[in-house]
């Protein structure tokens, strides 16, 4: 079961998905939600990073309405959201196929001069994603965030520390952890 800030926070998740704010989430809406990152991050449509990001957003929707869809109408409401997220945040394999999975896709797009780690700037394109609307005016708290993940101290977020991250700001249930300040939820 969903402890209240897991839900809280999956609410938050459901409404950024939810790009054009109609109450449930559709293909559409995941498609959306890429073409603004994709824009953010300056990926050129036809380029295999756009590609490989564009197929993980078509295969989590896909993955979501197999399973949260309960009347099958296309349209993942709310509700249908939470119910899903209670069902793969309590399987450790579910969760790791397909939240981490997708949270990888992401890391790699980020990870502009293919390095493998993300550098401040490359991390606020993570902040701007997890927080549409919310990046502007955020500098000081993407810093702090930033050197929070960076746990070695090397001014860069390897991809073990960017999954750590993701993996804590879903399940953590703590309002303290550094996984619960990229989310922005009190």
């Amino acid at each position: 079961m969903l402890k209240k800030l897991q839900k809280k926070k999956i609410t938050k998740m459901f409404n950024a998905l939810d790009t054009n704010g109609n109450g449930f989430i559709t293909l559409d809406d995941f498609i959306a939600q890429f073409e603004r990152f994709a824009g953010q991050q300056k990926l050129e449509s036809g380029t295999p990073e756009y590609n490989a990001l564009r197929a993980e957003q078509i295969k989590q929707w896909t993955s979501l309405q197999l399973v949260a869809d309960a009347n099958n109408d296309g349209e993942v409401t709310v509700d249908e959201f939470i119910n899903y997220a209670d069902r793969v945040v309590n399987n450790p394999d579910a969760f790791e196929s397909y939240m981490v999975g997708g949270a990888e896709a992401y890391f790699n797009a980020l990870d502009k001069n293919g390095d493998g780690t993300l550098s401040l700037e490359e991390f606020k394109g993570f902040s701007a994603l997890s927080n549409p609307g919310e990046a502007k005016g955020q500098e000081a708290n993407h810093e702090e965030v930033f050197k929070s993940i960076d746990v070695n101290g090397n001014g860069k977020i390897s991809r073990d520390e960017f999954l750590n991250l993701f993996r804590e700001s879903v399940l953590s249930d703590n309002i303290n952890s550094t996984g619960n300040k990229i989310t922005s939820v009190n």
